[in-house]
């Protein structure tokens, strides 16, 4: 998976979990525990196939791939790629980076995977392709929180791709989801098993989950803010108003959420504009205030910045702090110029290219509030 990674298993915490369990006493074996688990990470195997299934992390790396491909990366060429982040510029480097990070869509082709800034969109009839070439049925992968545990895209009559998440109520226990795995029969079906991660009673009360749910669905809804105005943009006819039933459907599509109620939750959500409309009084919602009701971006510290390479650097906010902790290497807290601008050039990596800042010395210097020539965590 694209967490067993030197940076990003460090971003969800996996470095602070062997520090808590072996990092006490005389004997500190950390660093070396770490070492340990980086080089493992580096040759786990890519991809496995049964009689009907391939399972990979991601997906389909590109057009045409055969998993004679993957075979032929040895263990010393995999081994050299500590982190699918930086991974390299060979090809070698973007076949593995591709399987790890890639996702199906319902669109045709292969096509730039910008959500991520790594991996490719591949569409049902490339995954078709795939599959029959190599006398399979299913292409079994995870990589994307799915609402009901697991998704099945099909592709064809003899074929689909299906993508389970066993994470329930992702992340953090902040989301709703269902988690899954999926048995793979003797007889060569699937049988997916879907699951709560908890037990009735176990969350103190339903004004608990509810306001945990409604806590993901506002950061969903600040973090694609751009993708949403553009949206309700072209559906207003009338200044910044639309029906609650355009506002629902447009949070439903772009947000990627369908099972969400969201015309129940519009009370909770967005406040209602009374406006008649021939002779008769119309439900509707001003966006502009319903956007700036939940879409307070990071600062206003970096004004010359767009909507959208805020909304970048916001979802991208985990990995700010995991290349602060990488930087800081003694200790004191501080990151300089020099440090800044190689964690620059690394997370660029994840922006689209019409996004990336090509001035991370501006851009240190809207941070460096004080002036002082250095970035403490506070700033």
């Amino acid at each position: 998976g694209n967490h067993e990674d030197a940076i990003l298993s460090t971003v969800y915490g996996f470095t602070d979990e062997i520090q808590a369990r072996y990092g006490k006493g005389e004997c500190d074996s950390t660093d070396d525990i770490w070492d340990a688990m980086g080089d493992l990470f580096s040759v786990l195997p890519l991809c496995v196939r049964t009689d009907t299934a391939a399972i990979m992390h991601g997906g389909i790396p590109s057009d045409g791939f055969q998993l004679s491909e993957l075979e032929s990366i040895t263990t010393e060429q995999r081994s050299r790629i500590r982190s699918m982040l930086d991974p390299g510029d060979d090809a070698i480097c973007e076949l593995v980076q591709n399987v790890l990070w890639s996702d199906p869509r319902t669109e045709h082709g292969i096509h730039p995977n910008e959500d991520r800034g790594a991996g490719i969109f591949f569409g049902p009839d490339v995954t078709h392709r795939f599959l029959t070439d190599h006398g399979l049925k299913y292409l079994i992968r995870s990589h994307e929180v799915v609402d009901e545990g697991f998704h099945c895209m099909k592709c064809s009559e003899e074929n689909s791709a299906i993508t389970v998440f066993s994470s329930v109520n992702y992340p953090n226990g902040e989301g709703c989801n269902y988690g899954a795995v999926i048995n793979i029969c003797s007889d060569g079906t699937l049988a997916p098993v879907r699951f709560r991660g908890y037990e009735v009673g176990s969350i103190r009360s339903h004004n608990e989950y509810f306001n945990r749910t409604m806590s993901y669905l506002v950061e969903m809804i600040s973090q694609n803010k751009s993708k949403l105005l553009s949206a309700f943009e072209k559906k207003a006819e009338t200044k910044t108003l639309i029906t609650t039933k355009e506002w629902a459907d447009i949070l439903s599509s772009q947000l990627d959420l369908h099972e969400v109620d969201w015309l129940s939750l519009q009370p909770y959500l967005a406040p209602i504009v009374t406006e008649g409309l021939e002779g008769e009084n119309v439900e509707m919602i001003d966006f502009m205030k319903f956007l700036s009701l939940h879409c307070n971006l990071l600062s206003n510290a970096i004004d010359e910045c767009d909507g959208e390479t805020m909304e970048t650097l916001r979802q991208n906010h985990v990995l700010l702090l995991t290349v602060f902790k990488f930087l800081d290497t003694n200790g004191n807290g501080l990151i300089d110029r020099d440090e800044f601008r190689a964690g620059m050039k690394l997370l660029k990596k994840r922006f689209p290219n019409e996004h990336r800042f090509d001035d991370p010395d501006a851009l240190f210097d809207s941070i460096d509030f004080d002036g002082s020539g250095d970035i403490d965590i506070n700033e």
